[in-house]
């Protein structure tokens, strides 16, 4: 059995055969969505990198806050508390 422009023949076990222009029309949209995602989670990650770095800076100066310093201090001391734990320095 022929269907068809394409000549795509029809085999008595299998009632349906894919085309390529079938598989096609079924990824373009599959691929257009996890694409336009991707783009939007790389847009998301540089905007909150933006944010946490004007957070913890001053704007003018490029200076750390008073919410940046004490984030840093807090970190130092917990490396230096670790470090001095385990004799590291």
């Amino acid at each position: 059995m022929v269907f068809g422009r394409f000549g795509i023949s029809q085999s008595p076990r299998c009632r349906w055969h894919p085309t390529s222009l079938s598989v096609l029309t079924l990824l373009y949209p599959i691929t257009v969505v996890a694409f336009s995602m991707g783009l939007v989670l790389i847009a998301f990650d540089r905007l909150k990198q933006e944010l946490e770095y004007l957070i913890s800076h001053d704007v003018l100066t490029g200076a750390y806050s008073r919410r940046g310093f004490i984030q840093l201090a807090e970190a130092e001391v917990s490396r230096a508390t670790v470090c001095s734990a385990m004799w590291l320095c």
